[in-house]
């Protein structure tokens, strides 16, 4: 049987605000954020991909939805979705917009996750 690792994944959990300290700044390891909306095809379009980038590299990875938390998205200045921003100690430290293929996404993984190392 041909093993399809892109329909295993597991769906991105998602946030809301109130999640958000101890979900995404409180975070032990690096931690990637997807800023988008239920109503955002790209968004569901590129979840696969992330999600399936971020368990093979071992980088956590949750979504929040824009619409229910507009602060945070302003706060963050994200004016485009989706848009994926890696936090690290609290912190955003790398940011990725649109969608993209997942080897673009694993690099930016990798790229995100040697800066984070110790």
């Amino acid at each position: 049987m041909h093993h399809n690792p892109a329909q295993n994944t597991a769906p991105i959990p998602h946030i809301n605000a109130s999640d958000f300290d101890r979900a995404v700044l409180q975070s032990p390891t690096p931690i990637v954020v997807e800023f988008g909306a239920p109503w955002c095809a790209p968004c569901r379009a590129v979840a696969p991909a992330l999600a399936a980038a971020c368990a093979q590299t071992g980088v956590g990875v949750v979504s929040l939805n824009v619409d229910a938390a507009p602060a945070l998205a302003t706060h963050f200045e994200v004016r485009a979705m989706p848009t994926m921003i890696a936090f690290w100690h609290g912190a955003p430290i790398a940011r990725f917009r649109g969608a993209a293929s997942k080897q673009a996404r694993l690099k930016w993984i990798e790229r995100f996750q040697q800066e984070a190392a110790p």
